[in-house]
């Protein structure tokens, strides 16, 4: 039997495989030769195929980038040539200097960065230094949500504290606005204008559902002071 291909003569030593007892018409070399062929045929059209498809929604196009205008490409359909720029794009500088963050804040105001880290700390790690261990990143502005590397200084919480008292950010919550507060200020007023009547410790104690030691400080001005 001869290669329909090459019409070579085909024996034990050059035929491609065996199927169901019967010999292939064509030799083991066009064989393979013919696989190679379908496989690089397959292969440039599912790159096509891919190609079009990345081209379709933006990727593997040069893109400007949205903060500095570089060539870049676009990656998760945004077109950032750096970790600085994608940071970068979420800040508003103002006049005062600061970089507000304008992305997701947590609950006491500061900027969060890939859902975990906090933007402050990041800013002042990209622009310029790590940060040491058990240390914190005290803001010179008082705004939290301020990422000017510039505004910032390492501490510890000790120092963080202290800062925070000179610059009076931390007033104790006083009289009616303590969580800890049973009484307002109305209450207050009631339970010394009725001492003055004679009224003793314990009745307003029972009234007012406070204990005598506590209606006594009331009375001799030792808490609920203006």
């Amino acid at each position: 039997m001869k290669c329909t291909k090459c019409e070579e003569e085909i024996t034990s030593s050059n035929c491609s495989i065996r199927e169901k007892g019967k010999w292939r018409t064509r030799c083991l070399a066009c064989e393979n030769k013919r696989k190679l062929e379908w496989s690089q045929k397959n292969r440039d059209k599912r790159r096509n195929s891919q190609n079009k498809y990345a081209r379709s929604i933006g990727i593997g196009i040069n893109h400007p980038c949205e903060e500095c205008g570089k060539p870049t490409q676009k990656k998760g359909g945004r077109a950032f040539c750096s970790v600085k720029c994608r940071f970068m794009n979420k800040v508003e500088k103002k006049e005062s200097g600061c970089w507000e963050w304008k992305a997701k804040l947590t609950a006491g105001g500061y900027g969060v960065w890939d859902r975990t880290k906090l933007a402050h700390r990041v800013s002042f790690e990209m622009f310029k230094e790590s940060i040491p261990t058990k240390k914190h990143i005290c803001h010179t502005c008082d705004i939290r949500k301020c990422v000017n590397p510039d505004h910032m200084w390492v501490g510890t919480s000790k120092e963080n504290m202290q800062d925070a008292v000179q610059k009076n950010r931390l007033k104790p919550l006083k009289g009616e606005n303590s969580p800890q507060a049973k009484l307002t200020w109305k209450e207050v007023k009631l339970i010394r204008e009725k001492k003055m009547t004679g009224t003793n410790l314990s009745t307003l104690a029972q009234e007012f559902n406070c204990s005598k030691s506590n209606i006594s400080a009331i009375i001799n001005f030792r808490s609920w002071r203006v």
